[in-house]
């Protein structure tokens, strides 16, 4: 079968301010066969999004009248079926997150890569749009009738459903005197409802029918499911362990359009910390002693799938800042190889613990878990749906017993008493404990129901009831009346138990305010994963924040962790104590960050020499460039290298060596009252989005312990001399990251209006 081409009737939309980066685009897609219209602000787009429909809509993130989320935000509200991309100056995970959650399909950073976005523009045209909501009639979910390789080019047949499938034979056996309950739905012997193969309600698809349980808990976990496999945004799911995180990644890549893809499942815990770069990126032969052929990684086993990585927060610092560059990359080099491959994959991560006091404690990547945490999925414990236990049960019983050969005569059932005892335990290791818990039982029973004396549970004490043996008092009559019970007497003088509040309400503000402010902590400032954890909806969040007075200033300053600073070493950075330091002077005040670029040899990136510069340990044979540099002592406190990870030489209480002859406002030795920070790239060239994140994190916390007054490159302390860290640098994109006074950029005028959001 021929399927057509996606490029043969898609038409798309380009919307950008910058005329000649328009016409790039459009001229780029133009060769590809698309049709392409333009337009330069929000106004002009919308006024061609109502007057034709298109099959993707591709915007820049700032536009002269407003933002490009702005036409996100629309389509969504108005039901459009429009797949959408958004291009950004200067890229970050908190507009990654933004972007995704408005229902993007992905997002590029400028400057763009035109083969990316050729790549990225027919993957979005010839993914298989998400399947329409159940029908209210016929109970079965409709999906898709074409392959997921099937383009936009076929409009007529995306939205043909897939026919209503047959009943299943079981259906056939079913009595026909079966109980009804008041829903509608039959009942067995046990008092439950019949349902194929004890699986999911039959009003859902078909791919989410293995997750079992008919509570409000799980019908949404299996809403949401089905809503974010539309996309390609990063899924974390959050649950403890033996909840079915691993079942639900699964769900999401049956319902998405890479279902026809591997789904590729790994146990980040379970590989040896030297082995993690060449089992997540593969190696080339010769790589290393062992290394006899080539040998792809978990990357390149699921391209055009699904790679699923389970307790990611396992993961250490060194090889979380691997997985960020492939995951914002979309690129893996392998071991041993020089050049990056493209891999086209979907992240779905899972995690036991709360990623977001891990951030706070230093032991995870914020901007790892900014990538990830685009949408988040919560899997409630066993414990919290206790209702769904009977149905698991007798799910997990079915097959079970198929596994050991059982059939249908020998199919043990659950007594009443059984039903009641699991439905009573806390099953800490919730389904999967629950699973041992029946296979036991079933392993041990003395006849053909399992009571609950078989499931080997902690049975509370208890005596069997017997009658009373005198007569009880019979209750009082209705009419009687009940008296209150007397007052205590209290002289004048008593006053009230200090534990009593004298405004109620103020007193019930500051405990919720408190819960609030705990649960946005440890949810990283996330504030529908606290809503839910809490069982308030994002609206009703919003609202109790507001009247509450809490936002994320607030928050975030309350309770700041002790240990971001240990003497004058920032904790999350990873310390190399340098030689070349000294004190500084007597009544010295830090109140300048000096920010410069550094690559050792010039243009190569990742190697050992700069930290053996700062540290005295460079071998000037090494390399033709390091002979002028011997002998030669220098640090800077802190280094930012190009895949984020932050290095620190010298403490900040101390005076590095990385100034040399300069001069600012007054003052020669920028020495004495400064704060050196280089960033991994060389003069004039393009630094990379994760530097800047972890840079902005840096100078705020600078600058919450040691107050700066002035942000200055080498080029502005030592005019002249160099040309650092250069042109290639982002003053303004800093600017409105930290939304500081412009006053404070050595690199903006004065006189210079603050930026648009800044």
């Amino acid at each position: 079968m021929t399927l057509p081409d996606p490029s043969a009737a898609a038409r798309l939309l380009i919307v950008d301010d910058e005329p000649d980066l328009c016409a790039l685009y459009e001229m780029t897609l133009r060769r590809e066969g698309y049709a392409v219209d333009t337009a330069g602000s929000v106004t002009a787009a919308w006024s061609r999004l109502q007057a034709a429909r298109y099959d993707l809509l591709i915007t820049d993130m700032r536009l002269p009248d407003g933002l490009g989320l702005d036409l996100l935000q629309r389509l969504q509200r108005d039901g459009r079926q429009e797949k959408t991309m958004v291009i950004t100056a200067y890229g970050s995970p908190q507009n990654a997150v933004e972007v995704l959650r408005a229902g993007a399909y992905d997002y590029l950073t400028k400057p763009v890569d035109l083969k990316d976005l050729r790549r990225i523009v027919r993957g979005a045209l010839t993914g298989v749009p998400p399947a329409s909501a159940p029908s209210s009639t016929a109970g079965a979910a409709t999906t898709p009738a074409t392959s997921p390789s099937v383009t936009a080019a076929a409009p007529a047949l995306r939205s043909q459903p897939r026919p209503a499938a047959p009943a299943p034979s079981t259906a056939a056996a079913r009595p026909a005197t079966a109980p009804v309950q008041p829903g509608g739905d039959a009942l067995d012997s046990q008092g439950l409802p019949l349902q194929d193969d004890w699986l999911g309600p039959r009003d859902d698809p078909p791919e989410l029918r293995h997750m079992v349980g008919d509570s409000t808990s799980m019908r949404q976990v299996r809403a949401r499911m089905a809503k974010v496999a539309r996309s390609m945004a990063p899924v974390l799911i959050h649950g403890e362990s033996g909840t079915g995180k691993e079942l639900v990644a699964r769900g999401i890549h049956q319902l998405s359009d890479r279902r026809a893809g591997p789904f590729i499942a790994v146990n980040c815990g379970a590989i040896p910390e030297n082995l993690l770069e060449a089992e997540f990126f593969g190696y080339r032969k010769g790589a290393f002693t062992g290394a006899q052929q080539d040998r792809g990684g978990f990357f390149q086993a699921a391209r055009d799938g699904t790679l699923f990585l389970d307790e990611i927060g396992e993961l250490p610092l060194s090889m979380q800042s691997k997985l960020l560059r492939a995951i914002q990359e979309r690129k893996v080099r392998p071991l041993g190889d020089t050049q990056e491959t493209w891999v086209d994959v979907r992240i779905v991560s899972a995690t036991h613990r709360t990623l977001g006091q891990e951030v706070i404690e230093g032991r995870f990547r914020q901007d790892l878990y900014y990538r990830l945490n685009v949408i988040d999925i919560i899997v409630p414990p066993l414990r919290e749906r206790r209702d769904d236990i009977p149905l698991l049960a007798r799910a997990l019983l079915t097959r079970i017993a198929g596994e050991t050969g059982s059939n249908g005569e020998d199919m043990p059932t659950l007594s009443p008493g059984a039903i009641a005892a699991l439905q009573a335990h806390s099953f800490e290791g919730n389904v999967r404990e629950l699973e041992n818990c029946l296979q036991r039982a079933l392993a041990l029973r003395s006849g053909a129901v399992i009571t609950e004396f078989d499931l080997g549970l902690d049975l509370p004490d208890s005596e069997p009831a017997s009658p009373p043996l005198s007569p009880q008092p019979p209750p009082p009559a209705a009419s009687a009346p009940v008296s209150a019970p007397a007052p205590v007497a209290r002289s004048p003088d008593d006053a009230l138990p200090v534990d009593l509040p004298t405004d109620l309400q103020a007193y019930l503000d500051d405990i919720e305010r408190q819960v609030l402010r705990r649960a946005l902590q440890v949810y990283g400032m996330n504030r529908t994963a606290a809503g839910q954890h809490l069982g308030l909806s994002l609206r009703q969040m919003r609202y109790r924040m507001s009247r509450l007075g809490l936002d994320a200033d607030s928050v975030l300053a309350q309770d700041r962790p002790p240990q971001e600073w240990r003497n004058g070493w920032w904790t999350p950075a990873r310390a190399i104590p340098s030689p070349n330091f000294g004190p500084r002077p007597a009544g010295g005040q830090i109140d300048l960050a000096v920010i410069h670029s550094i690559s050792l040899p010039p243009g190569e990136y990742g190697g050992p020499y700069i930290a053996q510069l700062f540290t005295n340990q460079l071998n000037p044979d090494a390399h033709p460039y390091f002979g002028p540099l011997r002998n030669l002592q220098v640090s800077a406190h802190f280094v930012i290298r190009r895949d984020g990870q932050a290095l620190q030489f010298v403490s900040v209480n101390d005076r590095a060596w990385h100034a040399g002859a300069s001069h600012w406002q007054g003052r020669d030795n920028c020495n004495d009252h400064s704060i050196g920070i280089e960033m991994e790239g060389l003069e004039g060239e393009l630094f990379e989005p994760v530097q800047y994140e972890v840079l902005v994190r840096l100078l705020l916390a600078i600058n919450r312990q040691w107050p700066l007054e002035s942000l200055a490159g080498h080029e502005h302390i030592a005019p002249g001399r160099k040309l650092d860290p250069g042109p290639g640098f982002d003053w303004h994109g800093l600017h409105q990251a930290l939304g500081w006074e412009v006053r404070r950029f050595a690199s903006l005028a004065p006189a210079r209006a603050p930026l648009a959001g800044a």
